[in-house]
């Protein structure tokens, strides 16, 4: 019955077969169906159907051998060289490792095969050298009271009891006569006696937070 297929490639009999073996309109045997056929060709049936659909698309079951890439392992010189990379930036990506690989001794590397992690020798920390970039010291000073801000001050050093007590000044400027708590936390010039001095002789008073909870000040959710 297959007579005439076996002048074909023995890749290519097989979809012949299939086809023949599906076909309804074929007189010579009776319909079945794909998992039938992939039975009786002692075949897996989505093999069968992968096949067969190649065959259709294609016109042949041949495999294309279309090799990809060749990754080629890392050899001593290669080694050294990544490391020279790493030494020289220490903070260089896998993308620019590899695109310097590929350009000084044309490899094609995954990126599995450079880790992940890690820009420094083997039991040694990776450390890197930055330019000192300091920028300025601004300080910043805020009162406020249920009403809102109430006075501030930013300048270009840190705040001393000297600077302090001036702010307290101008808050008192801006506040009525009646007594009031003073909320602060516990900067050492907070506790100084000038300080202290300053908001008494105004018939004010201080009352300090718990060491380590700025959660309770309310000034913390004016930042």
């Amino acid at each position: 019955m297959f007579s005439l297929l076996f002048d074909l490639p023995l890749c290519n009999l097989m979809p012949h077969i299939f086809l023949k073996m599906t076909e309804s309109s074929c007189p010579e045997i009776e319909r079945k169906s794909n998992a039938e056929v992939a039975r009786n060709l002692s075949l897996n049936e989505r093999s069968l159907r992968y096949t067969y659909s190649k065959f259709l698309r294609d016109g042949n079951v041949i495999q294309n051998n279309q090799a990809g890439p060749k990754y080629i392992k890392l050899e001593e010189q290669h080694k050294l060289r990544i490391g020279q990379y790493i030494e020289d930036n220490p903070i260089t990506t896998i993308a620019q490792i590899l695109s310097r690989l590929q350009e000084d001794f044309h490899l094609i590397l995954s990126k599995s095969t450079i880790r992940r992690y890690g820009r420094s020798q083997r039991g040694e920390r990776a450390r890197i050298v930055v330019a000192n970039s300091r920028g300025r010291n601004i300080s910043v000073r805020a009162a406020m009271n249920i009403s809102g801000l109430v006075n501030y001050r930013i300048i270009e050093v840190s705040f001393n009891k000297n600077e302090f007590c001036q702010f307290l000044r101008e808050c008192f400027q801006k506040l009525s006569n009646t007594p009031k708590i003073f909320v602060m936390d516990n900067v050492r010039f907070h506790h100084s006696i000038e300080v202290r001095e300053v908001v008494e002789s105004q018939g004010h008073r201080i009352v300090f937070l718990p060491p380590y909870s700025p959660q309770l000040n309310p000034i913390e959710l004016l930042f």
